[in-house]
């Protein structure tokens, strides 16, 4: 249909934006990692990117970066970034940059499917830090699988609580 765009597209346009991001940060940088200031001077409450807006921006707790988001429908929801794991094992976040994952922390094991919206906010905020150059690894954060295995406790207790906090 004419005039519309395809969940497929707008993720082929939006890879590509990041590709062309990455590429960029890598002739520009000499790739050490960067400190959560990178990422957190860039996203502040009330940074727009796309049709969200940060609702909060926590400090790293357990290896995770937790920023607040909201759509323009006014649903709050978390993403959580962590260190990008490069083991072809490892789960695929919803969005990666050189050195970040993107993960929608929906209260959930891993297995609920990732709402749409939430979905594209992740790759859309992947997608911000990569042309801002803050795509690259921050040392406080974990993978997931580290994550996991450091913090295994505290995220069982999590895991039935709100995801928004």
């Amino acid at each position: 249909m004419a005039g519309t765009i395809s969940r497929r597209s707008a993720v082929g346009v939006m890879a590509a934006g990041g590709l062309a991001g990455v590429l960029a940060h890598r002739l520009e940088s000499a790739g050490t990692p960067a400190t959560s200031d990178a990422a957190t001077a860039l996203l502040q409450v009330g940074t727009r990117f796309g049709r969200w807006t940060v609702t909060a921006v926590h400090p790293i707790v357990d290896g995770a970066l937790r920023i607040g988001c909201k759509g323009a429908d006014e649903r709050e929801f978390a993403l959580e970034v962590l260190a990008r794991d490069p083991s072809p094992l490892a789960p695929s976040p919803p969005a990666t940059t050189d050195g970040l994952a993107i993960y929608v922390s929906n209260g959930g094991d891993g297995w609920l499917p990732t709402e749409e919206e939430q979905g594209l906010a992740a790759m859309t905020l992947a997608h911000l830090l990569t042309t801002h150059g803050k795509g690259g690894a921050i040392d406080a954060l974990l993978t997931q699988a580290d994550r996991v295995v450091s913090h295994h406790a505290t995220l069982l207790e999590g895991a039935t609580s709100d995801p928004l906090a």
